[in-house]
């Protein structure tokens, strides 16, 4: 038997978008660790389980470890079901973390959709007490967990070292995604991103979001900022204490996998 698929990316942040039911009772987290190896699977950085009854996503981090929100991830979702309905749509998604609004603003020729969405507000506080990093930095809840921190030139840090220690340190139980960003420069920011149960990845949503909450709150009165990424940029922008991305997702192809 096979499974059909649609790869989508965000930024250079993949996944694997299968339809909730054709996936049927089979075990999510062995199947994203499998179809998510680059050498042989698939290659991702997670399995998305996508349900239409109503909108729903399900995200599964490429160890197969579930995750709760997925910035990028929530984007293709929404473009997909834009693309599938034949034309720009705006509703919510449902995800782990909360139903989120979405608007689809264009769908383009180049397969480079541009998508809007309400991630929530942000939680901000101190980081644990026993935490041991070189950089100090907050703790940021946008439905999933952030390390923040801001250095002088983030290019400079070497992530796969950092990331992992900060990562699974024993204050954090249940892991947490870094996020190391360069101080901010006329309205934008340089972001790198280690994301929990993926490691690096080209681009993070929500650790884009938390980086801007965390910006915003040192900043008053700005309210939007462009995160370049590994992958590309995204516009966050707070009104009302909420923030709001909009960055592009593509379908990059169509497949079956063994099942």
């Amino acid at each position: 038997m096979t499974l059909r698929f649609e790869k989508w990316e965000g930024l250079g942040n993949d996944y694997l978008l299968v339809d909730r039911r054709e996936f049927g009772d089979r075990d999510p987290n062995s199947y994203a660790v499998r179809w998510s190896d680059r050498n042989f699977g698939v290659g991702s950085d997670g399995l998305i389980l996508v349900g239409d009854d109503p909108l729903a996503m399900q995200i599964f981090n490429a160890d197969g470890s579930e995750g709760a929100m997925c910035g990028n991830g929530i984007r293709a979702v929404a473009a997909q079901f834009a693309r599938r309905s034949g034309g720009l749509w705006s509703g919510v998604v449902s995800t782990k973390s909360g139903d989120r609004q979405c608007k689809v603003l264009g769908l383009e020729d180049s397969g480079h959709d541009m998508v809007t969405v309400n991630m929530g507000s942000a939680t901000i506080t101190e980081l644990p007490a026993g935490l041991i990093s070189p950089f100090p930095g907050v703790h940021v809840d946008v439905g999933n967990p952030h390390y923040v921190t801001f250095v002088s030139d983030c290019e400079a840090v070497m992530m796969q070292e950092i990331g992992p220690k900060i990562e699974t340190a024993s204050v954090f139980p249940n892991r947490i995604n870094v996020q190391i960003a360069s101080d901010p420069q006329h309205g934008r920011i340089r972001l790198r991103t280690w994301e929990r149960g993926s490691g690096v990845t080209k681009a993070c949503g929500t650790g884009a979001c938390a980086v801007a909450a965390a910006y915003f709150a040192k900043a008053p009165g700005q309210d939007t900022v462009t995160l370049d990424l590994d992958g590309g940029s995204l516009e966050i922008t707070q009104c009302n204490n909420e923030l709001w991305m909009t960055g592009p997702a593509r379908c990059v192809y169509a497949g079956v996998v063994p099942d």
